[in-house]
């Protein structure tokens, strides 16, 4: 018999989410009438792509016509280098900007955030994030406010407490948290996603996946936490491959969106485990696109916590594949690795990717394993099954 799901316990339950969030086709347009009230002056941070866009120009022609000024930069790189987005707070402070606007993917975003607080809070955005075992410093002051406009349905950073930073000199890739990061503003069109090509729409699509999988699976979940995820992973399932196939379709994008903010806002709620913390230490290792390290470790996670888990991983499975409501817990359960492995390679163009896709030296699992290990041990104590060193080694091997 299946087991009916059960809520869970409210216990160190908190609900905080400060940001605005305008959701619709066609709101890029009354930008300047949302934000007319927060300076004389943008400091518009764009992805390259948009550079001469007509969706630049739109942001750009609204502000003007409330009387705000702008200064554009579309200095942005995937995997956001701590240095760059130094230069950027700099910038933004020469240029004696009120308010912040950032627009595009995750990475566009998260800049857009650390550079907010930065030219309130100085130093350098690297000294902000959080490392085991070592001091980091914290944000005291409030940041400039910040708009999130995202072009890609993947990190949900619009709705995050959470910055991601990469320091490529000593391979490292590290999370800046706060809740002063929470925008003031979120801007959620889906016209902006229609172009996004295939292979950018399935690695985003995996990171909100993974997003509500691992904050619906963290020991501490709670009934609203996991409401989110649950939803998200829904619509993730419902619509990541039409977006995938038919990235024209309104309906499908705009599903999509929804089910990258609300993971988004989850991962603030109940934040991410085990395959985030391989994936974002593979990002750091080989500046891996972070869905691609994902997809890598994800069904191979799920694999080797199997039987723990077991209630969660089958709720997972009948949402992506219904038919498993006629099968029992431990069948629907010990299915998930499989049913994420065939849509993962379906959506990415009916292509497996793994560790040395993206150059990992397999003679470096061992020095990989024991860095996680060492450095992770307070947000892998989250996960549904805690692994040893030997045994977070024998995970990265099959991930090769």
């Amino acid at each position: 018999m299946n087991s009916v799901p059960q809520p869970a316990p409210l216990r160190r339950s908190f609900i905080r989410f400060p940001t605005q969030v305008e959701y619709g086709s066609g709101m890029l347009k009354r930008i300047g009438e949302f934000t007319a009230s927060y300076g004389k002056k943008a400091y518009c941070l764009f992805d390259p792509f948009f550079r001469g866009s007509e969706s630049a120009a739109v942001v750009l022609d609204a502000l003007h016509a409330v009387g705000i000024e702008t200064f554009e930069s579309y200095e942005v790189h995937p995997n956001p280098r701590s240095g760059d987005i130094d230069k950027q707070a700099q910038l933004c402070l020469e240029q004696k900007c009120d308010f912040v606007i950032a627009m595009g993917g995750g990475g566009t975003l998260d800049i857009g955030k650390a550079v907010a607080f930065l030219v309130t809070n100085g130093r350098s955005a690297w000294d902000y994030t959080v490392k085991e075992n070592q001091f980091y410093h914290t944000i005291t002051i409030p940041p400039l406010p910040f708009v999130a406009v995202p072009t890609t349905a993947g990190t949900g950073s619009e709705a995050t407490i959470y910055s991601v930073v990469n320091n490529p000199d000593i391979q490292r890739k590290c999370t800046i948290r706060s809740f002063e990061l929470y925008p003031k503003l979120a801007i959620v069109d889906p016209e902006l996603m229609l172009n996004i090509p295939p292979l950018l729409t399935a690695l985003t699509g995996i990171d909100t996946f993974a997003h509500a999988f691992e904050s619906y699976t963290n020991k501490n979940a709670t009934a609203f936490s996991k409401m989110l995820a649950m939803e998200s992973m829904r619509l993730f399932a419902e619509n990541i491959i039409e977006c995938v196939e038919n990235g024209k379709n309104a309906e499908a994008r705009g599903n999509m969106a929804i089910a990258s903010l609300l993971g988004g806002l989850a991962i603030s709620h109940s934040p991410t485990t085990l395959p985030h913390i391989i994936g974002q230490c593979l990002s750091g290792w080989v500046d891996a696109p972070h869905g691609g390290s994902l997809a890598v470790c994800l069904a191979q996670v799920i694999r080797w916590t199997l039987p723990n888990g077991q209630t969660e991983f089958a709720q997972i499975a009948r949402v992506i594949a219904p038919e498993l409501n006629a099968v029992s817990d431990a069948e629907a359960a010990n299915a998930l690795p499989d049913i994420i492995d065939k849509l993962f390679v379906r959506i990415m163009g009916n292509q497996r990717v793994t560790m040395k896709t993206y150059g990992m030296d397999e003679n470096r699992a061992g020095e990989f394993a024991e860095f996680i290990f060492h450095n992770y041990q307070k947000d892998m104590s989250n996960y549904l099954r805690v692994p040893s060193q030997e045994e977070l080694y024998a995970i990265i091997q099959d991930c090769l």
